[in-house]
């Protein structure tokens, strides 16, 4: 007789016949799925299959979805296909914005393809020597990012920066309606404190693509003058963005990201 632990790997005669027969099950569903293998390939094509499909089907749904907004844009009038994005900023501001506003635009409008531009705009401005109660001596000053893209220069070149005066391009409308042609040069007052004032000289003429959706069919940037009610504004006056920023603008600039879709 044999008393205490069984020895390892020892079996007894219950335990032997266990083993014996979980081995024949064993045996028999091997033979069995190897008899079967047709039905576990289909099986496994058809587990396959439904993946590919419902891939595929997220990918078309965004295909789809992408050709949509394409074709939307398309038949959208052009001042439509442009998503404006509006701000205010003190000058020492304007960088740091501007790099957030336009990375994240670009990001959102990525996949409809186009751009962003920045127009900066200093407004409350008057030719000097005007009435300071006459509300059609408005005049405006800006900068366009990408301005060449969307303009050509009917005499002249674009404004560089840094120079003295601060060089300044006109649409024809505009220098039409100033009596300002190349060379001349105009100061301009702050109608907030008319000890601020700005010396232009005019380098350029330009004039806009009217069918271009960057310039949102605005009256002042495509005729040169804009009226409402008891305002008349004449302009604008393109300035280089760090000459507006750092030179130009007053306490405050307005800020204008154009996000235009292009398909």
């Amino acid at each position: 007789m044999y008393v205490g632990a069984k020895p390892l790997g020892t079996l007894d005669a219950g335990g032997l016949d266990g083993l014996l027969r979980s081995a024949g099950l064993w045996r028999a569903l091997l033979h069995r799925s190897r008899s079967d293998w047709p039905v576990v390939l289909a099986a496994g094509l058809l587990l396959l299959c439904a993946t590919v499909l419902l891939a595929a089907g997220a990918v078309y749904g965004d295909v789809v979805a992408l050709g949509g907004l394409r074709q939307a844009i398309l038949d959208a009038p052009p001042a439509n296909r442009v998503v404006v994005i509006g701000s205010s900023a003190a000058p020492a501001d304007v960088n740091a914005i501007d790099d957030v506003v336009t990375s994240e635009a670009k990001e959102v409008f990525g996949p409809a393809g186009g751009e962003v531009g920045l127009v900066a705009t200093s407004s409350g401005l008057a030719p000097q020597g005007a009435d300071p109660t006459d509300q059609a001596a408005l005049v405006r000053v800006a900068s366009y990012r990408g301005i060449a893209d969307h303009a050509a220069l009917v005499d002249g070149a674009w404004p560089a920066a840094g120079s003295t005066p601060v060089q300044t391009a006109l649409s024809q409308g505009a220098a039409a309606a100033l009596g300002l042609k190349i060379g001349d040069t105009i100061t301009l007052v702050s109608r907030d404190d008319p000890s601020a004032t700005d010396e232009l000289k005019v380098v350029g003429i330009w004039q806009p693509d009217r069918t271009d959706p960057y310039w949102l069919s605005g009256t002042l940037e495509l005729d040169g003058v804009e009226t409402r009610g008891p305002f008349t504004t004449t302009g604008p006056f393109v300035v280089d963005e760090e000459d507006l920023v750092r030179r130009v603008a007053g306490r405050e600039v307005d800020l204008e990201w154009r996000a235009t879709c292009v398909p």
